[in-house]
């Protein structure tokens, strides 16, 4: 509908500017108002002539340049074409109106033939501007989809790293602890429905993602006798606010990836704030930067930096910043513009 406003509006703004000049014109060449009036039709022949012109390149001439790239085939028939439909409408007049063949000069006609050029041209702007626009418009819902593919790949995707530690833990809980087993168990399979069923959508509610967020991180804790080892620290003014589903995952997921041991400091801080009219997201983490010289980064960072840019553009803050051995993300997402 949009896309359909945009183009119908270039054209009217088009024809509007023509027919406001060429009055202007017609009224400077002739003796005003009262001459025009007798010899209005001229003027409609003059349109004809001008729509002629437009739409014979908008439909068919633009084609050589926009699809068959052949832009010199281009030329030679907009150069062909120009004294062609210049002469036509000059027989037309010559035939139609007797009154004013005096006026039918060769001056004017060569006049009225560059003027047919330059109208040919400008319905090629005009085609060109809707072929740019339609393939932006086709670009931009092309990497949705490939985002939206990279989102499913990524949601049906389990860690089986993951997977198999948590899986490991749980067996030596359900030894000293089947209380805690009992509990990880749950946020185990709460997690997998998440995943699979309940991120079908394309938008979900922060709540959710918050819930999955403290799963994930309470599962990794079992890993660690600290308790503190992993932070997770959150503030939800409005839970039922929705978000782009696994927007926070990979920032998460990959400190969880390269985190280090660091004596009296947590190894990942998550700090998740909502205030109703933004959500304020950091992530931070220590590694060591001897034992491995990539600690950040990875084709799910790339992803949410795609998905930023394509959902909530010139609406988001992004700071990833690594300094010596911690590496912190920031995001700040404005709900509304």
């Amino acid at each position: 509908m949009l896309k359909k406003l945009i183009f119908t509006s270039v054209h009217l703004i088009f024809w509007s500017v023509f027919i406001a000049l060429s009055l202007q014109t017609a009224f400077n060449i002739t003796d005003g108002w009262k001459f025009f009036k007798a010899y209005y039709p001229v003027y409609i022949v003059h349109l004809v002539w001008a729509a002629v012109a437009v739409y014979m390149t908008y439909f068919r001439l633009a084609n050589f340049i926009l699809q068959q790239r052949k832009p010199y085939r281009y030329l030679i028939s907009s150069l062909a074409a120009s004294p062609l439909i210049s002469g036509f409408f000059f027989s037309v007049l010559y035939l139609g109106f007797q009154d004013i063949q005096e006026m039918l000069t060769l001056r004017l006609y060569t006049g009225s033939t560059i003027t047919t050029f330059i109208l040919i041209q400008l319905g090629t702007l005009i085609r060109a501007f809707e072929h740019w626009y339609n393939s932006q418009e086709n670009k931009a819902e092309q990497e949705k989809i490939n985002l939206q593919n990279e989102l499913n790949l990524l949601r049906n995707q389990v860690n089986p790293h993951f997977l198999f530690n948590t899986l490991n833990n749980i067996d030596s809980l359900i030894r000293h602890d089947p209380k805690m087993a009992s509990q990880a168990i749950i946020k185990l399979s709460d997690m997998m429905r998440y995943m699979l069923y309940e991120t079908n959508t394309e938008l979900v509610r922060l709540s959710q993602e918050k819930k999955y967020l403290e799963d994930l991180l309470d599962l990794h804790r079992l890993r660690h006798q600290s308790p503190d080892a992993i932070q997770f620290k959150h503030s939800i003014l409005d839970g039922d606010r929705q978000i782009r589903p696994f927007l926070l995952l990979p920032f998460v997921e990959n400190a969880l990836k390269f985190a280090s041991e660091k004596e009296g400091k947590p190894l990942v801080t998550v700090f998740l704030l909502d205030d109703g009219s933004a959500l304020d997201f950091i992530c931070t983490n220590y590694f060591d930067p001897h034992r491995q010289e990539k600690s950040v980064g990875g084709l799910g960072i790339e992803n949410v930096k795609k998905r930023l840019e394509a959902y909530y553009p010139r609406r988001y803050e992004l700071e990833i910043e690594k300094k010596s051995d911690l590496y912190r993300v920031r995001l700040n997402l404005k709900y509304h513009d």
